[in-house]
């Protein structure tokens, strides 16, 4: 300990005499300067690659207009620039694994698509112009995906191809049931329906169509009428039985703060979403 002490000390002070003499004053052109003219680029959203033998991370070393992705091996090495064909095809971060952790679903561009972990196989299960989000392997099983679209639930079995939508929720008020009315139009209706034989068998037809519709429609999400109300944290069950969500409807005669932007590319001072006023009831 006697011997380790003065050498500990001497290497201390020598470090603190090379922080010292690498040191600058600040001035103010060097502090109105961005970070990175003078500390420089950081590397940022750092993620294992799916095969845990590759780590990915933005970078930008060369002071271009924005971060590319950069790509080092776990066992060390320089790190390569990722091409933009490569960087297209990668997996997404985030996803959902299966309970084996063999599979994992995402979401890319609005599609989902499930890669096997071993192999990084890559299997695209839609292709659409609508966005499919939020996609999970329902209970863990790697061949039933339940993801959504819109505002609705959906789910896709791998095994049978078949992909069933789960809620059916609809924007306004349910339609009221159509009547038949009173007085003495609904009276002439009845005579003319009794008095005249292809009045009835007409009806007779229009109902039997209505029964076979309704039977099918069994087999259907019940309609779920949102009434200017927005849907938000739509969630199946993990044994598939029930699905929860939460609905927000918000006050429209509310008074809202106004936030003029002067700096639009209109050349039009224009206000912004803001909070409602203090006080409002939302």
């Amino acid at each position: 300990m006697r011997i380790l002490t003065p050498l500990l000390f001497l290497f201390a002070l020598l470090i603190n005499q090379t922080v010292f003499a690498q040191k600058s004053d600040l001035t103010i052109p060097l502090i109105m300067q961005k970070p990175v003219d003078y500390i420089g680029s950081t590397p940022s959203n750092i993620y294992w690659g799916e095969d845990s033998k590759t780590i990915y991370f933005n970078w930008n070393p060369d002071g271009a207009d924005s971060d590319s992705l950069y790509a080092v091996s776990a066992k060390g090495g320089s790190p390569s620039k990722v091409s933009a064909s490569k960087r297209r095809n990668l997996p997404s971060v985030g996803g959902d694994y299966n309970r084996n952790y063999t599979h994992k679903v995402y979401e890319k561009r609005g599609d989902l698509f499930i890669v096997t972990v071993k192999s990084g196989r890559i299997q695209q299960v839609t292709n659409t112009l609508d966005r499919e989000l939020s996609p999970v392997f329902q209970n863990g099983d790697k061949n039933v995906v339940v993801y959504r679209r819109g505002s609705n639930l959906y789910r896709w079995n791998a095994l049978s191809g078949i992909t069933e939508q789960l809620t059916d929720f609809r924007s306004g008020a349910k339609p009221a049931e159509p009547k038949e009315g009173d007085g003495n139009d609904a009276w002439l209706k009845r005579q003319e329906r009794a008095l005249i034989a292809v009045l009835k068998e007409r009806e007779q037809k229009s109902e039997k169509a209505r029964e076979n519709r309704k039977r099918a429609e069994k087999f259907r999400p019940t309609p779920i009428y949102l009434n200017g109300a927005e849907v938000e944290d739509v969630d199946l069950s993990p044994d598939g039985r029930y699905i929860t969500f939460r609905t927000i409807k918000e006050n429209g005669s509310a008074k809202r703060t106004e936030v003029p932007d002067y700096v639009r590319i209109s050349g039009y001072t224009e206000n912004l979403p803001a909070r409602t006023k203090v006080g409002q009831s939302n």
